[in-house]
């Protein structure tokens, strides 16, 4: 009896969880924490371009418009023109500003003569800008050299930018000359 007490004191210690076998996870589990970063920033696309009166062009970089008649001879009238400049595939993906300068303050006669009474040696022009669903426009002549921020959005916006210009008659013939103005337009990231 002895030998069977001590058999079951033995079974019993073997069977005690000190001595059971591990138990092994039937599971596993794992946690990954992701992280990234879009900087802001914003982009135009390529351009189309449309419009009466005018021609498109590019040299060494530098966009051209040309108006093809500024003034029609025989009668000295104001010829009309006007450009439609569509920058497709255009993204902000932040919150932006457009700026728009005019350089001359509107086609400004590069040698400016005497005008006299009856003349003029600048014509003004609309600048009609658009991007999402925002729109502004203005006249050169109120843009300033320095630029104006002509929008100014919250939001980020995807789609055409698009740049509208449009002669204004200035009410008198215009002295002879060639006549220029540099337009500057700048989507940015607002900061």
């Amino acid at each position: 009896m002895k030998k069977i007490a001590l058999l079951s004191a033995a079974l019993a210690v073997a069977a005690s969880p000190a001595f059971a076998a591990p138990a092994y996870p039937t599971t596993g589990h794992a946690n990954y924490t992701l992280g990234g970063a879009v900087l802001p920033y914003c982009s135009v696309g390529s351009a189309t371009n449309s419009g009466t009166n005018v021609t498109f062009s590019s040299l060494f970089g530098a966009n051209l418009i040309t108006i093809n008649s500024l003034e029609n001879v025989p009668t000295g009238a104001a010829q009309a023109w006007n450009a439609h400049i569509v920058l497709g595939n255009s993204l902000c993906n932040t919150a932006f500003n457009v700026k728009a300068g005019s350089l001359g303050g509107g086609l400004a006669a590069v040698l400016a003569g005497p005008t006299g009474p009856d003349f003029v040696n600048k014509e003004d022009y609309k600048v009609a800008i658009a991007f999402g669903s925002n729109s502004s426009s203005n006249n050169a002549s109120t843009l300033g050299a320095a630029g104006t921020n002509v929008i100014s959005h919250g939001n980020p916006a995807v789609g055409n930018f698009t740049i509208d210009l449009a002669s204004i008659n200035p009410g008198k013939p215009l002295v002879a000359g060639a006549y220029a103005d540099n337009l500057n337009v700048t989507m940015s990231i607002a900061l």
